[in-house]
């Protein structure tokens, strides 16, 4: 999906476990990493964004819309 420069999303980055469960500490670990660790973390344990809020999305006006649960 194509989104606007203009769009502005909120959300977490995520990791999975290998059992199939989000896991905190493997996310934490990725972030401390540099340099080759960095790609090597990247690629046994990729991260994903998981988008659950839009906080501007044009050309609708996602602020000022009503709420619906």
């Amino acid at each position: 999906m194509q989104l606007s420069d203009a769009t502005a999303l909120d959300g977490e980055p995520i990791v999975w476990s290998a059992h199939g469960r989000l896991t905190f500490e493997q996310l934490q670990n990725r972030l401390h990493r540099r340099g080759p660790a960095t790609l090597q973390a990247a690629s046994s344990r990729p991260a994903h964004f998981v988008a659950f809020d839009a906080c501007a999305w044009p050309p609708l006006a996602v602020r000022t819309a009503p709420h619906s649960p």
